[in-house]
Order: C-alpha cells, then structure tokens, then sequence
C-alpha cells in the first residue's frame, strides 16, 4: 500500500520555500497592512510649512507639534519615532530604521508620545521638544519624525512585515558661519570616443537612447544643504542652439556623484559645444547670513567633435548593450528599484503620504504564493487519488484470494 500522506511533512517543504522572505506564520496570516496613516508639521494660523526649518543657537530649546493622520474608517494605532537622516545609494535624503541608533538629530528630539491610537479618520496633535546640545558647530543638521502603522511591529513578529512608513524632514540650522561651498568639475558628455562610453551607457541605462547627454561631477564641501541651479546651452553643429534647465540638490555628508542631463538632440558629425552656467543657493530659504565660494558659481565649457567611425562605433555599442540587456533581463536595474526600502524624507512641495509598498516586491511574493499552493494543491491531489487506487487494488486482491479458496471447497 502507498504510504499514508504527511501533511505536516508538505507544509515545511513548502515553508523551506518562502524563507527568503521570512514567512514564518500560516499563508493565510499574511498581513500587507493598507492603514493609512500620515504626517504633517502642525500648522497655527497663517502657516503653511510641509518640513520644519529653525534657525537657532547652539544650545537652543525647540517647541513644536506634529499632527498624526489616521485616513481609516476605524480607529488605528501608529508608532511615531524621531530618526537620524542617512543617504540612500543615490544619495539621496532619508531616515534610519527605527532600531537603528541615532546619533544626532534622532537624539535631539523628544517625542511625548511615540505608540498612538487615532480615532477613525481623525488626527492626533503630538508635541515635541528639540535639545540643541551647546557647544554644536555652526552649520545645518537635519533628522526627521517618522510615522508607521502600529500592526506593522505586531506582524513582524509573526508573519511579513512590509514597511509603510512616512516620514517629515527637520532642519535645523545652527547660526556661525555658514557656507555654501559647492564643488563642480569634469563637464564633459558621454562620448563616443570615451573609453567610459560604454561604461556609462550601461551604468545610466541609457542603452536604448540616441541623443547626447551631457554630465558633471558635484560634491557639497560647505556645512549647509544647498542646491545647484543653472542652464545648459548646446550648440549643435549647424550652429543652432537649445538650452536646458540644470536643477541638482547637494545634500551634507554625500560622497559625490555625477550628474547626467539629457539634451533630447541627437549624435551628429562635426563639432557639437556645451556651455554649463551655473550657481548654488540654500536648499531651505533661510533669513540669514551666510556666505559662498567662488567655486559655487561659474561658467563651464565643452566641446565634442565626431567623425563617421565614431557614430559607427556608438551604434555597435549600443546594439551589444541592448542584446546584454534582454540576454540578463536587466538584472541591475531589478536590483536596484528594490535597493531601499525606507521612506523618503518629505521636502518642499511635496504631498503628505503613507510611502508606497513596493508593488514589485507584493507581485513578486503573490505570484510565487500562487505557484507554490498550485504546486501543493496538484502535490495532495496526486497522493490522494494514488492512495485510494491503491486501497482498491488492495481491496481487489482480497476478494480474488476469498474466491479461490471457495472453487477448492
């Protein structure tokens, strides 16, 4: 007779399976948590901020509140947390982990409350205090308060956790000298004749792109987040002439990267010139006094003369770079959309909102759930009709034994 079927022994197979996402607790306690929760700066009569700016001395004391915004038809619960800033792989602004320690910002901030129930479709008022220690150098720092559902922390515990924290930027800036102090150089394009062409095509993404792109290196020396703006003017090799506009944030404590700007104008034989005009400014508008280098500002330029051979060699390059793209399914850029996966700080302009789960991750987790109990589901199908042929044939052997020991009577 065919073995009697372990369950037991199939659920753990399949539980093996899912460990590369956590799922630890039963398929159908999977929790991807849609409570909508936001934040926004408390706002008093005649005030409309998004982040929050200070402007203190060293060894200051800050009052304010934040408002917690619950867009459920029930009541909800949230955890709100102070956090430092860090910078994602783009170099971009965001907020540690909540179990992540914090050193600066994150600790200056005093919450009176951090674990929070709001009534459906309400909003909670929460006050804060912030310690500026004495003694901190002059320049701007910046942490931020962060909200989350509060049964994200309950089903991380047992089951998938998915992230879905917002989260509001707190600059703080500590009067003394302040400074501006932007670095600018290697404004070039992405040339044909580079030994970095393909390299750079690859790297961008640009594979599938025909037109020239124009690119500079920056780094924020200064103590303040500022942002570089400007104008790139090409001038093709007919003479004419289009300008684009160069808009760049440098945020403190970034390595440095590249820029890369698109001019929507093809490749051409001849000489084609770039002209970069540019100045830095503060990122938040600040009454203040603070100064900036020469290096801040300036007039760069460029020149890119191309011959037949070299358009020859572009295109080849391009053809190889798009033939590895659909051999590797663009595994890099894959990796790359599901990098990070913390919130991104708020900034001017930008709407209040629960930060999105990454859909690829949820499709990604759904669709394999649906292999795998399809899997199971042909896996229990298979053992049960196998067992009951088994127990007939069984039976049938019994009954051909009974009635030959019947004829010899």
């Amino acid at each position: 007779m065919f073995p009697k079927i372990n369950l037991n022994k199939i659920m753990a197979t399949v539980g093996v399976l899912f460990m590369g996402v956590t799922l630890i607790s039963p398929l159908s306690n999977i929790n991807l948590n849609a409570q909508k929760v936001g934040i926004t700066p408390f706002n008093e009569q005649g005030q409309s901020r998004r982040v929050f700016n200070y402007v203190v001395d060293a060894g200051a004391t800050i009052n304010d509140s934040v408002v917690i915004t619950n867009g459920d038809e029930v009541d909800g619960k949230a955890v709100v947390r102070a956090n430092d800033v860090k910078l994602n792989s783009g170099g971009n602004v965001t907020f540690k982990e909540n179990d992540e320690t914090n050193d600066a910002v994150g600790n200056w901030i005093k919450l009176a409350e951090g674990d929070v129930t709001i009534p459906a479709s309400k909003a909670l008022k929460i006050p804060f205090t912030i310690n500026v220690p004495a003694g901190t150098p002059a320049g701007e720092y910046a942490g931020g308060i962060t909200v989350a559902p509060g049964n994200d922390v309950e089903e991380a515990a047992s089951g998938v956790s998915i992230k879905t924290r917002s989260g509001i930027t707190v600059y703080i800036l500590v009067k003394g000298d302040l400074k501006i102090d932007n670095e600018v150089k290697d404004f070039s394009a992405i040339n044909p004749k580079s030994d970095t062409f393909e390299k750079d095509l690859a790297f961008q993404g640009y594979t599938d792109l025909d037109n020239m792109v124009a690119k500079f290196y920056t780094k924020n020396l200064g103590n303040m987040y500022s942002d570089i703006k400007g104008t790139l003017e090409v001038t093709s090799t007919d003479g004419s002439s289009k300008s684009f506009p160069i808009a760049k944030v440098l945020n403190l404590g970034s390595e440095g990267d590249f820029v890369y700007q698109q001019t929507k104008l093809p490749y051409k034989v001849g000489t084609t010139k770039f002209k970069l005009t540019y100045e830095s400014i503060a990122h938040s508008n600040y009454d203040v006094d603070f100064s900036i280098s020469d290096r801040s500002k300036g007039v760069i330029e460029y020149e890119m003369t191309l011959t037949e051979a070299d358009l020859q060699k572009f295109q080849e390059i391009k053809n190889k770079l798009k033939d590895q793209k659909v051999n590797n399914k663009n595994i890099a850029t894959q990796a790359n959309k599901t990098e990070d996966f913390s919130v991104k700080a708020l900034e001017e302009g930008e709407e209040t909102a629960t930060a999105a789960t990454d859909n690829t991750l949820l499709y990604a987790l759904g669709g394999g759930l649906a292999v795998v109990t399809l899997a199971l589901i042909g896996v229990v199908i298979y053992f049960v009709m196998k067992n009951k042929k088994n127990k007939k044939e069984d039976k049938t052997d019994k009954v051909e034994v009974k009635a030959g020991k019947t004829s010899k009577k």
